[in-house]
């Protein structure tokens, strides 16, 4: 499926729901005069101010010397609704950026030269080969833009696409060995694309932001990447999966994410996204370990710079939290979600 998106007042997005519309122009606002004066009692409002700038720096160097008139194509990492914040923020970066933007799926063949495939952990062997595959068939005419990914191995893919390719990395392990295999020229480094939602998300829910409360959420993994499924929880970020092709779509799941996750004080979890989330959000945010070093070096380069989130080894105790109340939140918001979508159609 590739869908073609024209920037404007209006953003039109046709898919198979229908015809769907809604404001993207207010992404790439850094500083409105709210947000600027929620700084003035909020710690992390300076802090993100700076991530969101810097990504965005480090998406012009992605996309440096393409004019602003040649068509582009938007490939979204598929996933779950942590890939929804990525994919949404790299799509509303390129409607700002071009005026022709299609969607292409990651199992078709895009249909511009100049491709951008979004970022995230789709790329680390032997996990995931979703994105192995797509390099694997782009065409050397093609030339490729990755956004901000955790990347290993899928050596032999990576030299295929190196004549023609650029790459963010969000952390220092992926930097070092992506500049090995397609040269330090092609590589820069930045933090994970859905920081740039931030000044939105605040904005949006900034009276939310601002409540204070003592509920506790858990929300881990149940997934190959898991290293402590006995812990127990929700896993809210799974309550969507898909091609994350549908940018309106992606939308309704991300918010509806922040308004659940804006219920608790204080958020644990594995799922590096819900933690970003709950970071940006002000809640008190714990993030565990996952299967490989993803989780501790995007800690390490981005989320340890706000005050409100710390970094939990594989064993470390738990917060506690009300029992059975977090999987009874997530159902709920799941229905009310499920209802809204069916409007749409």
């Amino acid at each position: 499926m590739i869908l073609t998106v024209v920037p404007g007042e209006a953003l039109f997005v046709v898919t198979r729901l229908g015809l769907l519309c809604g404001r993207f122009q207010e992404g790439l606002l850094l500083a409105t005069p709210e947000i600027m004066r929620m700084t003035v009692h909020d710690p992390l409002g300076p802090t993100l101010a700076t991530i969101e700038t810097e990504v965005v720096n480090a998406f012009d160097w992605l996309a440096a010397g393409i004019d602003r008139g040649v068509p582009v194509t938007f490939v979204p990492n598929p996933g779950n609704i942590g890939d929804a914040a990525i994919n949404l923020a790299c799509f509303e970066y390129l409607t700002e950026r071009f005026d022709r933007v299609e969607i292409c799926a990651i199992t078709d063949t895009p249909r511009t030269e100049h491709v951008f495939l979004g970022g995230g952990g789709n790329a680390v062997e032997p996990l995931y080969d979703t994105v192995s595959k797509f390099l694997d068939g782009l065409a050397t005419h093609h030339r490729l833009f990755i956004f901000p990914a955790t990347i290993r191995g899928y050596s032999e893919s990576l030299r295929r696409v190196a004549p023609f390719t650029r790459i963010l990395c969000r952390e220092l392990n992926s930097l070092a060995y992506v500049a090995s295999q397609i040269g330090p020229q092609n590589v820069s480094l930045t933090h994970d694309a859905a920081f740039l939602l931030s000044s939105r998300l605040r904005k949006h829910f900034a009276t939310r932001v601002e409540r204070r409360t003592t509920a506790k959420c858990t929300s881990l993994r149940r997934d190959i990447e898991s290293t402590h499924p006995e812990l127990g929880g929700n896993d809210i970020m799974c309550t969507y999966t898909g091609a994350c092709t549908n940018m309106a779509l992606a939308h309704e799941f991300v918010w509806a994410t922040a308004r659940y996750l804006l219920k608790f004080g204080a958020v644990e979890t594995d799922r590096l996204h819900c933690a970003i989330l709950a970071s940006i959000l002000g809640r008190r945010t714990m993030l565990r370990a996952n299967c490989y070093f993803k989780n501790k070096a995007i800690f390490d380069h981005s989320l340890s710079r706000l005050p409100n989130t710390i970094f939990v080894p594989s064993g470390a105790q738990a917060i506690n939290r009300a029992p059975g109340r977090g999987t009874k939140n997530a159902e709920l918001v799941l229905r009310r979600l499920r209802r809204r979508l069916r409007g749409l159609a």
